[in-house]
């Protein structure tokens, strides 16, 4: 269920946004978006990392390849992408410890197999409200960081 919140600020924001846009064209707004987008997940995926859950012995991937306990904690990532002009953060892990959201926060049925541990979903479905004060916190000094510096090229 998607939570609901007011955010103070955020209507500003996104004006300051669209006057930089005017100002120095789309791409330099989707580069800041970016930047702010990304700054404002790294909590989330820091406390992700903490509540992984981490084996006792090394182990091998489905490519066959041995890793370390704790993989599953150096394999969450974010990545920045762009699409269709939009920006967007991407949270999730990589392709080799896909078993640590399939396996361990879904949990495998039958006997003796691995009860569900809620470590990946359940921090970010309690983080969304911070992600986004984040974000909107970030996106104002960056506007402004970023125009004064294009502005100075611009003098040169």
């Amino acid at each position: 269920m998607p939570a609901e919140f007011k955010l103070d600020g955020l209507e500003s924001a996104l004006r300051n946004l669209e006057e930089f846009a005017e100002e120095f064209g789309g791409r330099k707004a989707i580069v800041v978006l970016g930047g702010a987008l990304s700054k404002s997940v790294t909590p989330t995926m820091r406390e992700m990392r903490t509540a992984a859950p981490r084996g006792k012995f090394a182990h091998k991937t489905y490519t066959g390849r041995w890793v370390r306990p704790g993989y599953l904690k150096s394999a969450i990532k974010r990545r920045r992408t762009t699409r269709g002009g939009i920006p967007a953060v991407i949270l999730g892990v990589e392709k080799e410890a896909f078993y640590g959201v399939t396996f361990l926060q879904h949990g495998i049925a039958g006997k003796g197999r691995t009860k569900p541990v809620d470590w990946f979903e359940g921090v970010f479905e309690r983080k969304v409200g911070e992600m986004t004060r984040l974000f909107v916190g970030e996106i104002g000094p960056k506007i402004k960081l970023t125009a004064r510096k294009l502005r100075n090229k611009q003098k040169l």
